[in-house]
């Protein structure tokens, strides 16, 4: 990619050579700054090329832009992503047409006339790329129409229709579909134009004097949309006002809906913002910017770092669907509102992307469609590749450990590391301070960074900078770091600190230079300090003492960088003057030219056999090393700008430059056989990071965290698959269930249809013979009568073309005829005016000696007469030009004259051919009908041939479902192992079997004595235990009743207390009935508490259990489940977990069938009263004997106990009947003798 340059000899093959790896910035000054061209790829300019960058792929193309293009203002793609135009301004403004495939430039379309203006205020492609219409600027304010590929311009007009208006255009849009309609706007500016005849003429709505517009586009090929500085939407559709609309405040848009709140005669919905900018200032803040229309609807940015998004719903209909927003800080002065104020809009080829541009230098963007997406309502934009400085980068160094670099921005305070191989930023930090400088260690794991107030030391972490130390060095504008990395050089103001990168004491302080120092370099041995500054002075300093020994000066020269031979034999530097300077034993040795006036930084490799220069407009030189007279170099040109900073990396394979305008390139160093350095082939880049010990232990806990949400997340899925599997087997028997029943549906239908179709055959062949009939008889009548007109047609025609045969010959003659005449007029001009000239050579040569004083008076007659015989020249043109525009005009209108008889006689033609295809279609119609009976009888014989199918299918699965059982069958088998597995385990348990066999013979050897007593055994049992349950019940009931006893008489008391309270109002029955009225209603409301506060605590004990084991067992199944997962036959394990759950849960039957046994056992026991081993059968039946008699006894307590509470309960409800009569007594008196009171007041 560049161009090279060679100094007086050709460049040979031992100059390194340079190739653009990467190239990073934006130019944030041009107008369409980024656009997408595939999907991956986007186009953007950069320093003196345009990138075409694939951030999929990670690649990139240039196109070169010649030298001289400094003024680039504007960049349009065309729409079928093929072109580029590239809009130049200056005093001859320019566009430059770029392919982008093969990335040549392929036309240069200038202006025709000679003209005063500077720029192209809008330019875009038509629809079918073949068209570039151009909007000159300020003055003239005109519309070029250019067919590109040959580079002429086909029609021209004014584009603001002075002088009603001489205003400014803004932008272009041409139709998407017709390419002779076009819509310009601007302040108080909107033209539909359409071309025909090569003339442009306005049509549509035309009244914008008070509507700023700013930006159009067309949303269909018949409605446009035009946005305005105050924030306003403005729709017209076939050229007519639709609708109007805040940008920043609607949600839906609607333009074929009329505003029924306007006044009669308003059609136009949003009538009322028609003559708002009339009423006062305009403000700026909410201005439409970057209308940009696609497939699916139409998006704007009205507001700083906000684009709104309004999908299209129906043709006419579009609602607000998103709301992108760019969340960015300050940069330096500059607020975020400034600075997020978006210029570009673009949307990806197939509609899923968003792109944007701001003051930023910096490319956003967004996806549009998805399902998160439509939920939310405001979306955040996203970086497209890497963030970039914005503002000139400052400083620039490398590390020799890692293949990293460090970059700080002065403008953003951004410091950034890179890894140069992977193109990547690993950690980005953004400060308040101003950062002037930065240094890595060779080790990449420390770096110096000057600030505006000190110079710190800084720890490079994996995602931060940590401070170390601090220096109270401010502004410094240059750090070095020595070669081993034990020392750093610094600088503050005119002096030079060496500090040590171990124990952070100031070792040196070098002073001698009497302004800026511009460049530091430490020699391999870091024995060695050299510097430069802009004084003109460059010092090489002793690390052993500090002292300076060696001093170069030159006046008139500012030295920006030097640099040194690894044996510090030579020294280069590079100045202001533009001449590279060898340096050796203190004094100036040689000097080059290498035509440049100015060089801003030079470089040697580690191996010193190659040489870089950065030379002006952002120029880098390879300059051919050792030098040789004349110098030679080659200049490659990618930067625009000055560069600030040049590093090599520690191999010698990569160049990193970095420029004024925020750009950084990546430059690949080739042809360097034999002159890069020779690497150890034992020595590795390190890959090593730091992190804290804090930010470590987060880390292993997130992934603890996270490897236990995997965990839970493979049960919760084993168990979703399990619900779904049930589910499916459902859906299967309802789907086989439904197919049935639609075979036997279908076959009804089947039937069915046969019978309408037979019906309808019938119809149509009754159809089909009547208009057969009808169109012979219309065909007979048709014929006679257009024979007849043909006739008279065809004579018209004839006499027509007689006199249009004889016009034209006329015609022909009067054209030969001011032809001859014309030419003769001009022989005798030429002859009259060649005597004149014969007879005024005779009086030159007669008058020589006159010659001085008559020749100013000759030329003057000659000027003369050549301006007379050029009018008349003219004017015959003229004259004869018209007359002969004259005949044309008569000529075609005779052709069109003829024209419209042709037509009519076509027409009559047609007639004649659409009836003959008409009777032409019937006999079609008659065997298309044919057809369709064939077609349906196949149709027929199909529907057979898919019931036969589907009857396989459902025989398939019924052959699927008897696979299935017989694999269930294997399980069942797979479940008897597994049970003679349990009986084994069972066996384990044998101490406990054997005290159940030892019981079991006891009860063996009573079983002869006790037959009768089983079965009394057997019924007082239960009968025991239903008095049991019912003894258990009376007692709660009884001690719920007692306590309701306890709680009514306590309310009685309370209530008799209140009662003789209440009788004190006797006398105030109106006092007396409220108080009785609270009384009711407190105590009514107790009684109903004392009444709901049943709680039956053994179901809560019950739930409580049942909690606690379904707890334990979940525990269980979750630890199992993780051991599972941990092995490596994670599937086979899932089986086996799966039948071993069945078998867990039969265990537990079986577990809960030999506790019950047990307990009846236990229950025999304690009902036999057996505690020892064994026992004779008449102490067993004396006991039990006992037992009846004791139980009997009990009952008969219970019962004599459970009659006198019923009796105490019977009196308390006595009473309480008692008291519920006085108090309604009480009440209704005190009700009867207020009446009465009442009646008496009314009788007064």
């Amino acid at each position: 990619m560049g161009e090279s340059t060679v100094s007086l000899t050709l460049t040979g093959p031992t100059i390194p050579q340079l190739q653009p790896h990467l190239f990073l910035g934006l130019n944030n000054t041009i107008k369409g700054n980024a656009t997408f061209i595939t999907e991956d790829d986007v186009l953007y300019p950069a320093g003196g090329v345009l990138v075409i960058h694939n951030y999929l792929e990670r690649t990139q193309r240039y196109i070169k832009l010649p030298r001289h293009l400094n003024t680039v203002s504007m960049l349009v793609v065309s729409p079928n992503k093929n072109v580029v135009a590239v809009v130049q301004e200056g005093e001859k403004p320019s566009i430059l047409l770029y392919d982008l495939k093969t990335l040549k430039r392929k036309k240069i379309l200038n202006l025709p006339y000679e003209s005063p203006v500077r720029n192209f205020a809008s330019v875009a492609f038509t629809s079918d790329n073949k068209y570039v219409v151009a909007i000159t600027g300020s003055p003239d304010w005109m519309m070029l129409f250019f067919l590109w590929e040959k580079g002429k311009i086909e029609t021209s007009t004014k584009a603001n229709s002075p002088p009603a208006n001489t205003g400014a255009i803004v932008q272009v849009a041409p139709n998407l579909t017709d390419n002779t309609v076009v819509s310009l706007v601007g302040p108080g500016i909107f033209r539909l134009l359409a071309v025909s005849d090569m003339v442009w003429r306005q049509y549509g709505f035309q009244k914008a004097d008070t509507m700023p517009f700013s930006t159009v586009c067309w949303l269909t090929p018949e409605r446009v949309v035009a946005g305005t500085r105050d924030g306003r939407l403005i729709f017209v559709e076939f050229g007519d006002l639709r609708a109007l609309y805040r940008a920043l405040e609607a949600t839906v848009i609607d333009v074929r809906i009329k505003d029924e709140s306007a006044g009669a005669g308003q059609i136009v919905a949003g009538q009322d913002l028609l003559q708002e900018g009339s009423k006062g200032e305009m403000s700026t803040e909410f201005e439409v910017r970057c209308l940009t229309a696609f497939s699916r609807g139409f998006c704007y940015t009205c507001t700083s770092g906000i684009v709104i998004l309004f999908e299209k719903e129906s043709s006419a209909c579009y609602r607000k669907r998103n709301v992108f927003r760019i969340v960015a800080k300050d940069v330096r002065d500059c607020s975020s509102k400034e600075m997020n104020e978006i210029h570009t809009l673009s949307i990806s080829p197939n509609e899923e992307k968003l792109l944007c541009t701001t003051k930023r230098m910096q490319i956003y963007y967004v996806q549009l469609w998805g399902q998160d997406i439509a939920q939310c309502q405001e979306i955040n934009f996203e970086l497209i590749g890497e963030g970039l400085h914005h503002g000139p980068i400052t400083g620039v160094s490398v590390c020799a450990w890692k293949q990293e670099a460090m970059t700080c921005g002065w403008l953003d305070r951004t410091v950034c590391v890179w890894d140069y191989v992977k193109e990547t930023v690993l950690l980005t930090k953004v400060y308040q301070e101003d950062v002037y400088c930065v240094t890595l260690h060779p080790t990449g794991l420390y770096a110096v960074l000057g600030f505006s107030d000190k110079l710190r030391f800084l720890l490079v972490l994996i995602d931060d900078l940590h401070v170390i130390r601090e220096f109270s060095i401010r502004c410094c504008n240059e750090a070095q770091f020595s070669r081993s990395g034990h020392m750093f050089a610094a600088m503050n103001v005119y002096n030079i600190h060496i500090y040590s990168s171990i124990t952070f004491q100031l070792i040196y302080t070098l002073k001698g230079h009497n302004n800026k120092v511009s460049a530091l370099f430490w020699l391999p041995n870091d024995l060695t300090l050299w510097s430069c500054g802009q004084d003109g002075a460059i010092y090489e300093w002793s690390m052993f003492d500090g002292r300076r020994v060696n001093d170069v000066f030159t006046k008139d020269c500012k030295y920006n960088d030097l640099t040194i031979t690894c044996e510090n034999l030579l020294g280069f530097c590079a100045g202001s003057d533009g001449i590279l300077k060898e340096i050796s034993e203190g004094q100036t040795a040689k000097e080059v030219d290498i035509r440049q006036t100015q060089l801003d930084c030079i470089l040697l490799s580690r191996s010193d056999q190659m040489m870089f220069v950065a030379g002006d407009n952002g120029s880098v030189l390879s300059v051919r090393f050792p030098w040789v007279h004349p110098p030679e170099y080659q200049n490659f040109q990618m930067h625009n700008h000055r560069i600030l900073k040049m590093k090599l990396t520690y191999d010698d394979k990569m160049l990193i430059t970095t420029s004024t305008d925020g750009t950084m390139c990546l430059w690949n160093v080739t042809a360097v056989e034999g002159k890069a350095v020779s690497m150890d082939p034992d020595f590795t880049f390190s890959n090593e990071i730091l992190i804290s010990q804090d930010d470590l232990q987060d880390k292993i806990r997130a992934i603890k965290d996270q490897t236990l949400r995997i965990k839970q997340l493979d049960t919760e899925h084993a168990y979703q698959t399990r619900q779904m599997e049930t589910a499916h087997k459902d859906e299967v028997e309802e789907l086989q269930s439904g197919y049935l029943t639609t075979i036997e549906q279908l076959k009804e239908k089947n039937q069915d249809m046969e019978t309408e179709h037979t019906i309808e055959i019938n119809k149509i062949n009754r159809q089909i013979a009547d208009t057969k009939l009808e169109n012979e008889q219309e065909v007979e009548k048709l014929e006679s009568s257009y024979n007849a007109k043909l006739i008279v047609e065809y004579d018209k025609y004839s006499k027509l073309e007689g006199l249009f045969e004889s016009t034209q010959q006329k015609c022909n003659k009067n054209y030969e005829d001011l032809l001859e005449s014309k030419r003769l007029a001009l022989e005798e001009i030429s002859t009259n005016y060649e005597k004149k000239l014969d007879e005024k050579r005779m009086q030159i040569k007669k008058m020589l000696e006159a010659m001085e004083k008559n020749d100013y008076e000759h030329e003057v007659i000659k000027l003369q007469m050549e301006k007379d015989a050029d009018k008349e020249i003219v004017e015959l043109n003229n004259k004869y030009e018209d007359y002969l525009n004259t005949e044309r005009d008569l000529n075609i209108r005779l052709r069109g004259e003829t024209g419209v008889m042709k037509k009519k006689i076509l027409t009559a033609h047609k007639d004649i051919e659409e009836l003959k295809y008409q009777v032409f279609t019937s006999q079609n119609e008659l065997s298309q009908l044919r057809s369709v009976i064939e077609k349906m009888e196949k149709k027929r014989l199909q529907l057979h041939r898919e019931i036969a199918i589907k009857d396989n299918s459902v025989r398939d699965k019924e052959n699927r479902i008897l696979d299935v059982k017989s694999t269930n069958d294997l399980l069942e088998k797979y479940r008897t192992v597994l049970s003679a597995k349990i009986t084994e385990l069972q066996d384990t348990l044998e101490p406990s079997d054997k005290k159940i066999e030892s019981l079991k013979d006891v009860i063996a050897r009573l079983e002869s004595e006790m037959e009768d007593m089983q079965e009394m055994n057997a019924v007082l049992k239960s009968q025991g235990k239903e008095l049991q349950d019912i003894l258990d019940s009376r007692d709660r009931i009884l001690r719920d009743e007692i306590a309701f006893g306890k709680d009514i008489c306590s309310l009685l008391k309370q209530l008799a207390v209140d009662m003789g309270a209440a009788s004190r109002l006797i006398q105030h029955p109106a006092k007396l009935r409220d108080e009785m009225k609270k009384l009711y209603q407190r105590y009514n409301r107790v009684v109903d508490l004392e009444l709901g506060r049943g709680h039956d605590k053994e179901a809560d004990l019950e739930f409580d259990r049942q909690i606690k084991y379904l707890q334990t067992a979940a525990g269980n199944m979750k630890s199992l489940i993780y051991k599972a997962s941990d092995n490596e036959d994670y599937e086979t394990n899932v089986v086996l977990i799966k039948s071993n759950m069945s078998l867990i849960n039969e265990v537990d039957n079986l577990r809960v069938e030999l506790a019950v046994s047990r307990q009846e056992a236990r229950d025999l026991d304690c009902l036999l009263g057996l505690n020892e081993a064994a026992m004779p059968p008449s102490e067993a039946l004396a006991t039990l004997k006992a037992a009846i008699t004791d139980h009997s006894r009990i009952h008969k307590e219970c019962q004599a106990s459970l009659e006198q509470y019923t009796k105490k309960m019977n009196l308390l409800k006595q009473e309480i009947n008692s008291y519920e009569v006085a108090i309604a007594g009480a009440i209704y008196s005190s009700s009867s003798s207020s009446s009465d009171e009442d009646e008496q007041d009314e009788m007064e």
